[in-house]
């Protein structure tokens, strides 16, 4: 059943194949013509009537065989097979182009960048190949427009038909040039296309030999690697040398016009020579001229680019001019560094020829000897042909008339400013003038900046005093005034020169014309504009517009004024005054104008609490007040000032908010990050510390937030996968913490009073990764400070001063304090620790003077303490503290802890300077407080600063794998310390780290700082031996913590 299916489908293809199929399908099977159709689809009739039945349709471009009809020669007869049955039918000859009988073979190569082979003679046809620009193919005639091609399309021949246009036949008998080469590497290109492969190359200016070929292309023969290639070279890259060469003759026109060895300036030089030599050449290319020049002594032919030469005039033209510099030179040749034959003094008249551009040629004599020289074109300038005769006003302090035209010549006669002087044009920057000189006429000169020619047609006009306003007698100011005005007063007078004007003034009955300056008034507008504005202070209305002038009226600040237009710096009002009518002015800095277009806004109120006033006034009644962050909408008003509508009692008002008070809801904000340092920040559902708390998050936490209100930050938050907008208080968190400097001073006798107040600079420092508490108080009353230092969920220990004549670890723990978070606040590293990221992640919980009382005591003697007697009856009659240990009840803190302690040996038999372990664990208030605060924290480890003789008790008495991971931790610190590790088989007990390691089931360290240096503090003189061994043990111990 499926093969008899496949077989039904095959006949039905074949069938469907017979049915679109013209009889004839080629001129071997049966001689016919054939004919193509280009104009659409192809009909072929029953009847030779295009009204009768359609036999069957063609493609457009499909070829069909016919034969002529020899009764009607409109018609073509054509056999066409429908299904199994041939059929006779008819092609009207119009819907057909016939095609030539006899082709002709051709050759041509391809225009186009890419030119397609049609399947059919249409463009809309199936494109069989696609042939490259410059191509050289073989084709056939066709018809009008195409052409017909052979292929190799998957190793049968076959045909295809080409736009006719797309071609281009070689020429036949093409004609031999030769050529220069135009650019720095000319192309021979495999065909005639500069898409194809350059065959070779040759430089700018070499002499190269072709043939005609087609438009836009050479043919050539080169040689690669010893064989013979056609190639190609395109017109534009080649020029031909001009047929009648015309010998010439110019000037070098360079510093340094070079003959070439090629026309390319790429070429070797073969001989140069200095700007304004003459030069002899012939004609040779476009751009370039060809020379014979000697190169020691062979003749060599070489050649100029057209642009480094220029030829003199043919028909020099004779002229006369006058020196421009205060040496103007004549030169051997047409060039400024050629040798200066003979120099001319500014001003002096010089005569001369043209010669080239920028040059002149001059005949001078020297030493009574002719001599042709030039003489630079911007050197002189020829004078006005028709001068002109007129009158100008000196301008100057003092205007010269000079013997010549140069400042640097002798003044034959001066003239004070405002004198009025005669003269005529003469060059560009000069004046000729006649003068007299002790009676004697003398022509002079006088630069065009020295004088200035009053106004031909004066006109009148009027303006006021911007200040004290003078007439003077000239028009300079340095000339005697004639009257004076007050700012503000009304002047008459006529326009005169560009910086003056000219008055007729009465002084004692006498008339008088004088010179008033342009800055010192100012005319009104002309056409006055109606104004209002708010008073923006309390604002004078003047009797003049002078701030001097007496005040007519006065408003305060907010006060709606109206006025006019005036002068720059002044309104003009009306007001009454006593119910009349009077004219004042407004100064502009006094008054304020609305916007024109008021635009609506929306912003919130950005202070705890702002006002809405009822003019543009914070001195004026307050209408209404809002709570910060509360959203408000207005409009623009003035430049600080927004309009808004509010309701008083229920009644609506106008109102104004200083811009100041509100943030512009689309005002751009900064994203910023802070960190958190309260021990809860709290993000709140509204801006008020009152309202509901979204969220909390813990001191150290890293918060993103954005720039809102005067107090407040806003904040996204998300509370159980839902985004809420809520606001942190500015006081919650800080921006950054800034390095000030090193606060503590470790190299001291450190007190607790020290101490206290260095670890309250150090919170105010660095907030955002120092927080404090206190953890218990002493026997004394004093506090035992804690300084965290970190934002780290990990947690580690560090105390020191358990002894009181130790304190110097104190100085060391605090010193660490102070440069941890120098770095942190810094980005900086510590022995290579990245201290930031460390602290980020491990907050060290420090306690620097467990024993504040004992170091009181060591360091000042019991002067201070209430028990003082006992102290010193305590300390065997001796007020010298310095080897104290014990607390102020004389009990070492140091064998306090419940870790074997009935077993302490080397115990003092009552309380004392050391070694008094107490009546029982844990009697201590300053124990207690550390043993307690030990308790509430899961520190990964702890460390106990002592001192002294440099070693490192670990172990206790840990076993197994838990002495392994002290031990390995230890070695650490004691690779970096240098401290020997140090574990008596039969440990006393007591101790602070005993109690950790035996009870806990912690690392606890016990550093002993210094070398021995028996019953005393330790010299400071080691300090710095102590730094180095142990700057970085925190930041040791913090990074173990992370494992």
């Amino acid at each position: 059943m499926r093969y008899k299916l496949l077989i039904n489908i095959i006949f039905f293809i074949v069938l469907m194949g017979l049915v679109s199929q013209p009889i004839f399908t080629s001129a071997e099977e049966v001689e016919a013509s054939r004919a193509v159709s280009m104009d659409g689809t192809l009909q072929v009739y029953v009847d030779k009537d295009v009204e009768s039945e359609v036999l069957i349709e063609y493609e457009l471009g499909t070829i069909i065989n016919y034969q002529k009809d020899e009764n009607d020669g409109n018609w073509l007869n054509v056999e066409v097979i429908i299904g199994e049955e041939t059929k006779k039918g008819y092609v009207h000859k119009d819907d057909v182009t016939l095609i030539e009988p006899e082709t002709q073979d051709l050759q041509g190569v391809v225009i186009p960048d890419v030119m397609n082979v049609y399947q059919k003679p249409v463009e809309n046809s199936i494109v069989m190949k696609s042939i490259e620009k410059g191509t050289l193919v073989s084709y056939q005639t066709f018809t009008n427009g195409w052409y017909e091609i052979t292929l190799n399309a998957d190793g049968k021949e076959t045909t295809g038909y080409i736009i006719a246009e797309e071609v281009e036949e070689p020429l036949n008998n093409p004609s031999s040039f030769s050529g220069i080469a135009l650019n720095d590497k000319t192309h021979v290109y495999s065909k005639a296309s500069k898409d194809s492969v350059s065959l070779k190359s040759y430089p700018k200016g070499k002499l190269l030999y072709y043939q005609a070929f087609i438009s836009g292309w050479y043919k050539a023969i080169v040689y690669v690697d010893g064989q013979p290639h056609t190639g190609y070279i395109s017109h534009d890259d080649v020029e031909e040398p001009v047929q009648n060469q015309q010998s010439l003759s110019g000037i070098a026109s360079n510093s340094q016009t070079n003959i070439y060895s090629f026309a390319s300036k790429n070429s070797e030089i073969l001989k140069s020579y200095p700007k304004g030599d003459i030069l002899y050449y012939k004609t040779f290319l476009s751009n370039w001229y060809e020379a014979l020049v000697y190169v020691n002594g062979e003749a060599r032919i070489g050649y100029i680019h057209l642009n480094d030469v220029q030829e003199p005039t043919n028909n020099p033209v004779s002229l006369s001019g006058v020196a421009q510099k205060n040496k103007t030179y004549i030169y051997s040749n047409a060039n400024k560094n050629s040798k200066i034959i003979k120099n001319y003094p500014q001003g002096k008249t010089l005569y001369y020829k043209t010669f080239i551009d920028g040059w002149y040629e001059a005949l001078v004599y020297i030493n009574g000897e002719a001599k042709t020289g030039y003489i630079s074109a911007s050197d002189v300038e020829e004078p006005v042909g028709d001068q002109k005769s007129l009158k100008g006003v000196s301008i100057n302090s003092t205007t010269n008339v000079y013997k010549r035209p140069s400042r640097d010549s002798s003044s034959l006669k001066s003239y004070e400013a405002g004198q009025i002087l005669y003269y005529k044009t003469y060059l560009e920057d000069w004046y000729e003038a006649l003068v007299y000189v002790n009676g004697d006429k003398r022509t002079g000169y006088i630069h065009v900046n020295d004088v200035e020619s009053p106004v031909k047609n004066q006109k009148s006009s009027s303006g006021y005093a911007v200040k004290k306003t003078h007439v003077h007698s000239n028009p300079s100011k340095n000339s005697s005034s004639l009257k004076s005005y007050d700012e503000g007063s009304l002047l008459y007078y006529k326009t005169f020169l560009s910086k003056w004007y000219e008055a007729i003034i009465y002084k004692n009955g006498v008339k008088y014309t004088g010179y008033i300056h342009k800055g010192d008034i100012e005319e009104p507008v002309k056409n006055q504009e109606n104004l209002s504005g708010y008073a923006l202070n309390k604002t004078l209305i003047h009797s003049s517009p002078s701030r001097t002038s007496k005040s007519l009226k006065s408003y305060q600040e907010g006060s709606l004024l109206y006025y006019k237009t005036f002068l720059n710096n002044w309104y003009e009002a009306l007001i009454y005054k006593n119910g009349e009518k009077h004219i004042g002015y407004i100064h502009q800095k006094d008054v304020e104008m609305p916007v024109d277009n008021h635009e609506s806004m929306r912003g919130y109120a950005y202070h705890s609490k702002i006002n809405v006033y009822s003019a543009p006034s914070k001195k004026r009644d307050v209408l209404k007040s809002y709570n910060e962050g509360k959203l408000l909408y207005y409009k623009t008003f003035m430049e600080d000032w927004y309009k808004a509508l509010i309701y008083v009692n229920g009644e609506a008002q106008a109102g104004y908010i200083h811009k100041n008070d509100v943030l512009d809801e689309n005002a751009s904000r900064n994203t910023l990050d802070g960190i958190a340092v309260r021990d809860k920040t709290f993000v709140y559902n509204k801006t008020s510390r009152k309202s509901k708390k979204l969220k909390g998050y813990s001191f150290g936490s890293k918060l993103i937030f954005k720039s809102f209100t005067s107090n407040w930050y806003e904040a996204i938050i998300f509370i159980d996968g839902k985004k809420h907008t809520g606001y942190i208080h500015k006081n919650d968190v800080v921006d950054e913490m800034d390095d000030i400097g090193p606060i503590v001073n470790p190299k001291t006798v450190y007190s607790y009073n020290q101490m206290v107040s260095d670890i309250t600079k150090l919170k105010n420092a660095y907030p955002g990764i120092i927080r404090t508490n206190v953890i218990g108080k002493s026997v004394e009353g004093r506090d035992i400070p804690l300084v965290k230092v970190g934002n780290g969920d990990k947690k580690i220990t560090i105390n020191s001063s358990h002894h009181a004549r130790e304190w110097i670890t104190t100085n060391l723990v605090m010193h660490q304090i102070d440069e941890y978070s120098r770095a942190f606040v810094n980005g900086t590293k510590i022995d290579g620790y990245n201290v930031r990221k460390l602290l980020n992640q491990v907050t060290i919980y420090y306690v620097p003077m467990v024993n504040p009382d004992g170091v009181t005591l060591n360091q000042f003697g019991a002067d201070g303490f209430n028990n003082r007697s006992q102290l010193i009856r305590l300390n065997n009659g001796s007020t010298n503290f310095t080897a104290w240990k014990a607390n102020s009840r004389g009990v070492d803190l140091n064998r306090q802890y419940p870790a074997k302690w009935e077993n302490i040996r080397y115990v003092a038999s009552s309380p004392g300077p050391y070694n008094y372990k107490g009546t029982a664990p844990l009697t201590e208030p300053e124990v207690q407080a550390l043993y307690n605060f030990t308790k509430k924290h899961n520190f990964e480890s702890h460390v106990a600063y002592h001192s002294s003789g440099e070693i490192l008790y670990w172990a206790f008495n840990s076993t197994g794998k838990l002495r392994e991971e002290h031990r390995e931790i230890a070695e650490k610190v004691s690779n970096k310390t240098g401290y020997s590790l140090y574990h008596p088989t039969n440990p006393s007990g007591g101790g602070y780290t005993d109690w950790v390691i035996e009870s806990l089931k912690k690392t606890g360290l016990t550093p002993e700082l210094s070398p021995p240096v028996g019953n005393q503090p330790v010299p400071l003189s080691y300090y710095d031996r102590i730094w180095r061994q142990n700057n970085s043990i925190g930041l040791l111990l913090a990074k173990e913590a992370l494992k």
